[in-house]
């Protein structure tokens, strides 16, 4: 990563899944840039109710939670029109309120008011709070990102991944996303998660997560944001891109 962007042999945050093996253990590395992910600092609540939606969350929950989010990461009392202030945290039995300022990790995304821990382990690898943008890059993001977008279809979506695999593959730029409604968003270029699992010869699997930040600091080039052990899910990018040796 830390390779100049024109070196052919810099692998790239577009979710490719690169593999090889290294005594006796099988790796495969997945790469992504943070602007493929939902901000849950900055993304509005159209958006944040499309991805809970795409995960399978009905429309009034849906909007609830939105609205939690919301409620958590401003800087006021005033409650949104279904989200939750510290009355609401304190009639569900939570001896604690919203942090009323933004997300420090994902992981504090468990304390909203209507989170799972069903919910966030199929989120956890698609919310970032190291992108610093309301929209989403569409050349890399996963599916579930992309259903989350306003008026995205399922047969929409799976079209386009196809037509940005191939193109992908071949080195070409991604095709543009109809409809974004002001919700596209360019590639950091700077903070990516790398996702690994290790195979081990007796099918033994290790999964981590580690977000960085490129410093452009000769002595310190890459600086590391987090370091998670999340529920495997490599597929949300990779499935519909070819393993890369």
């Amino acid at each position: 990563l830390t390779r100049p962007q024109t070196d052919s042999q810099r692998w790239q945050g577009n979710g490719l899944i690169h593999t090889w093996n290294f005594q006796g253990a099988e790796l495969r590395v997945t790469i992504l840039d943070e602007s493929a992910k939902v901000n849950l600092n900055a993304a509005p609540t159209v958006l944040l109710k499309g991805l809970f939606r795409a995960l399978g969350v009905a429309e009034p929950d849906a909007d609830a939670l939105a609205d939690a989010v919301a409620d958590w990461r401003d800087a006021d009392d005033l409650r949104s029109l279904h989200g939750a202030e510290k009355a609401e945290y304190a009639a569900a039995g939570r001896n604690y309120g919203p942090a009323n300022s933004p997300f420090e990790t994902i992981d504090e995304l468990r304390q909203v008011l209507g989170m799972s821990d069903d919910l966030f382990r199929k989120l956890e690898l698609l919310v970032t709070v190291h992108s610093r943008q309301s929209g989403v890059n569409t050349a890399v993001a996963p599916r579930e990102v992309l259903l989350a977008l306003p008026g995205a279809t399922p047969e929409q979506v799976d079209i386009f991944m196809e037509q940005r695999r191939i193109l992908l593959e071949q080195g070409l730029p991604a095709p543009a996303f109809p409809g974004l409604q002001g919700l596209s968003a360019d590639a950091v270029r700077s903070a990516f998660s790398i996702q690994v699992e290790a195979v081990m010869s007796d099918n033994v699997r290790f999964f981590r997560e580690a977000v960085v930040r490129l410093t452009g600091d000769l002595k310190e080039p890459v600086a590391v944001l987090a370091w998670r052990a999340p529920t495997p899910n490599l597929g949300s990018v990779a499935t519909s891109l070819r393993v890369v040796n």
